[in-house]
């Protein structure tokens, strides 16, 4: 929708649900990652088109204590935007699981990320009605997946020796590929993440 929601938390909701709701997870159950043990963080293919600016939505230059501003809207301080702050939160996740790998290494574990592909009947778009344009269009592309594709492919990231090599990498296939009769794993590939992410200091933050 056009205008940003808010949880009761005085979050964004985008930004609380696919960003700040599996940190906290990851961050209460810390300690107790095993060693070799993997974390799996679900991304998009869509957070390679953006930035986290100098994080001016979230921080304060003028006072820079590392405490976010209650009620912000967007974390590269721009007007909100809904298909931008989808976006922006996928990646958070990708800079999150690059940080995360590399404080596991300590324990010989591993983080890693994936996107499921663009799946339209999963209700993820329930509360951006905006987004039908958007969705339609895909479709009509033939890039959308199927939600058995998009499980599989998770379970394949959880269990798979493949996926457990190396640690930080980003895991996709080519949109639409369950509806062009890929197969899972044989078309999924570790891809490159933009540079944002890749960024050590963005990642930190």
């Amino acid at each position: 929708d056009a205008e940003a929601q808010f949880t009761e938390d005085n979050l964004e909701l985008t930004i609380q649900t696919n960003y700040f709701s599996p940190f906290l997870i990851v961050n209460n159950l810390f300690d107790y990652i095993n060693v070799g043990a993997r974390v799996v963080v679900t991304s998009s293919g869509l957070h390679a088109f953006e930035s986290f600016g100098n994080f001016e939505g979230v921080i304060d230059p003028k006072n820079n204590n590392g405490k976010i501003h209650d009620g912000f809207e967007m974390i590269c301080g721009t007007p909100f935007d809904h298909k931008k702050s989808y976006a922006v939160s996928k990646l958070c996740v990708v800079a999150f699981c690059r940080e995360l790998d590399r404080r596991l290494r300590k324990r010989n574990a591993k983080a890693i990320c994936f996107t499921p592909g663009l799946i339209t009947t999963s209700g993820l778009f329930k509360h951006q009605t905006r987004w039908n344009e958007t969705v339609l269009k895909k479709v009509g592309m033939g890039m959308v997946d199927t939600e058995e594709w998009g499980g599989c492919i998770l379970a394949w990231m959880a269990l798979s020796d493949e996926a457990g090599k190396q640690g930080g990498a980003y895991w996709r296939a080519p949109f639409g590929s369950s509806k062009r009769g890929g197969k899972s794993p044989d078309d999924l590939f570790s891809a490159p993440v933009n540079d944002a992410a890749k960024d050590p200091q963005n990642q930190e933050q």
